[in-house]
Order: structure tokens, then C-alpha cells, then sequence
């Protein structure tokens, strides 16, 4: 039947067409001697050519789950029903780069959050502005924060807030460039896709003025209007803006706030599509305002450009001051 030849075992051909083809290799061995000895030669060639099948998946969907989620090839292989050799020499005809085991473990060692609801509320208010957030299974303890972008100070932002809780992956695209973030399930305040702002926010002013940094950040937009400074939000979340709009009015901060285009409305001249839904604007133009804004709001913001922005604009409000232009 078979025989221990020091390490390696001699197994006769008769006896491996009846050890069950389901079991793994690792499993074989136990089935026939019942120890784990390591075996050669015919029975290795044989179970492998039983066992052996392409398996198809796509460039995208693997890239997606080995780079994009994280996932191990391992956990690839056992969803595939094959080897994690398999999946690894998949990801090499793929040309996409192998990790290390020690390198996944370094990708799954997260950190929790361990900021103030003030760091939260800015986080948040980033979040719903230019953020996804999802959880790839509902069995999986983390969460995976994704963002795109074209300038690489938005791209140091996002790395900014969540490089030292997690791994981060940076991949480059034809346009633009994409950030992943992968947290543990501290950040699970992030995953809902608010359509108001949650009560916990309003907590204090500061909370609340950094939620309102946090989504500048993401949608505000500073400029010099004919010599005057402006600020505008443009964006679809008109519940959120309307909370914005009526925090900066008890804060003694006037703004507008309005409907600038319909849903099906083509937008950017007909030249940038139709608009998915209405499209809403708040805007802050009294200089006085603009003031207060920057004092209230511009300690929170965090993206260089918005800072900067932001210094343009009191600049230019305290010069019209200084040459009468403006009460």
C-alpha cells in the first residue's frame, strides 16, 4: 500500500485513487498515515493534476480586492476556491506588485480614533463633502475611506488625517489620483452617508464651526469678485446647507442661500453634462462677514489652499477698510 522512506513516503497507485480528491494537500498525508509527513514524487504529481484549474478573474476586480480593500491573497484564494499561489502568480502576469507577509500585517495594524468630538465634527464635515466611505463585508472589523483628486494638497490632506491610524495606498490614474485609507471600526461614525447633520455635532461652537471647516475644505470655494472678496459652497446637499446657513447667521455671520440650477439643467454652458439633482450655492459677501468668517471658521480649516484663500480675502477686506471702501 505505502511505505515511510526516512522523510518522504512511498505511496502505490492503487492506493491514491481512493484517497478523496477534495482533501487538501496539506491533508492527504493525514488521511493516509494520519501524520503530516511531507510526501513526493507520484502522489504530488497526481493530486496536482486533479486539482488543478485556471481560474479567471479580471485585473480590476483583483486590484480592487488585493489593492484597493486590502484583502490577502490568501483570503483571494479561499473565495476563489484555489491556491494562494495561484492568486499571487495572478497578481504577477497582472503586474501588480506582491506584498510581503510582513507587509500585510503592517496593513492591518490600525489605530483607534482618538480625537475630540471637535476633531470628529471636522472630519465629518470632510467626510460628506468630498469623502466615500464603505465597508467592503459586513463580516470585516474595518472600514475604507476613499478619495480622488487632482491636487496633490488635497491628497496631503486626506493622508494628513489618517495616515497614523491606518495603511494608506496612493494610486495614480489616467486624471487623478486616488487615496484609500483603511480604519478600524473607531471611524464608524464615518459610513453613514448623511443627508442632515447628525444632533451630535451641535455638542458646542466649536464642534459646530469645525464641521463647517471640514466641509469647506472639501466644497468651499474663496475668491476675489471684482475687487471683493466672496465666499461660496456649490454643491447638491441643500439639508446641509441649510444647517451651515442657519449656524452662520447665529454666529452673526450674513449669507445667502439659493437655488442657482435644476436637476437635468445643463451645466458649465451644455458643455459639462446636466446636473444630477438642484444645485444649491451659499454665499458670504459683506465684508463685515467675511471677517467674522475668517475669525470663527479659519482657525478649523487644515487644506493650504482654503488657508490661503482665506488670508486672501481678509487681506483684502482690511485694505478696503483702510481706503474707505467699506464700513
Amino acid at each position: 500500500m505505502c511505505c515511510l522512506l526516512g522523510r518522504h513516503i512511498l505511496v502505490n497507485r492503487d492506493y491514491v485513487r481512493g484517497v478523496p480528491t477534495l482533501l487538501s494537500t496539506g491533508a492527504i498525508p493525514w488521511a493516509i498515515l494520519g501524520r503530516g509527513f511531507i510526501f513526493v514524487g507520484y502522489f504530488r504529481k497526481r493530486y496536482n493534476k486533479l486539482m488543478r484549474k485556471k481560474i479567471t478573474i479580471g485585473k480590476a476586480d483583483l486590484y480592487k480586492q488585493y489593492v484597493e480593500d486590502g484583502q490577502s491573497a490568501y483570503k483571494i484564494a479561499d473565495r476563489l476556491g484555489c491556491s494562494e499561489g495561484t492568486v499571487r502568480s495572478r497578481l504577477r502576469e497582472y503586474g501588480i506588485s506582491v506584498r510581503r507577509r510582513v507587509d500585510y500585517r503592517k496593513c492591518c495594524e490600525k489605530k483607534d480614533f482618538d480625537g475630540s468630538i471637535v476633531d470628529m465634527s471636522y472630519i465629518l464635515g470632510f467626510r460628506l463633502g468630498d469623502l466615500n466611505v464603505y465597508q467592503p463585508h459586513s463580516t470585516n472589523n474595518y472600514i475604507v475611506v476613499r478619495g480622488n483628486s487632482t491636487r496633490q494638497e488635497q491628497l496631503d490632506l486626506i493622508v494628513g488625517l489618517f495616515s497614523k491610524f491606518g495603511k494608506v495606498t496612493i494610486s495614480p490614474g489616467e486624471y487623478s489620483t486616488n487615496v484609500n485609507c483603511y480604519l478600524n471600526m473607531s471611524f464608524s461614525f464615518l459610513l453613514p452617508k448623511y443627508r442632515t447633520v447628525p444632533s451630535w455635532v451641535n455638542y458646542c461652537t466649536e464642534s459646530i464651526l469645525a464641521f463647517i471647516a471640514g466641509y469647506t475644505d472639501a466644497e468651499g470655494s474663496m475668491t476675489l469678485n471684482q475687487g471683493r472678496a466672496r465666499f461660496k459652497i456649490d454643491c447638491y446637499d441643500k439639508e446641509i446647507l441649510e444647517w451651515i446657513h442657519q449656524s452662520l447667521i447665529k454666529n452673526n455671520i450674513d449669507s445667502i442661500l439659493k437655488k442657482i440650477a435644476n436637476k437635468g439643467q445643463l451645466a458649465w454652458g451644455g458643455f459639462g453634462g446636466t446636473y444630477n439633482k438642484d444645485l444649491w450655492r451659499l454665499n458670504i459677501n459683506k465684508a463685515n462677514s467675511i471677517l467674522t468668517f475668517t475669525d470663527l471658521v479659519g482657525p478649523y480649516l487644515r487644506h493650504s489652499t482654503r488657508v490661503g484663500q482665506l488670508k486672501l480675502m481678509e487681506f483684502n477686506v482690511v485694505q478696503r477698510r483702510a481706503f474707505g471702501t467699506v464700513t
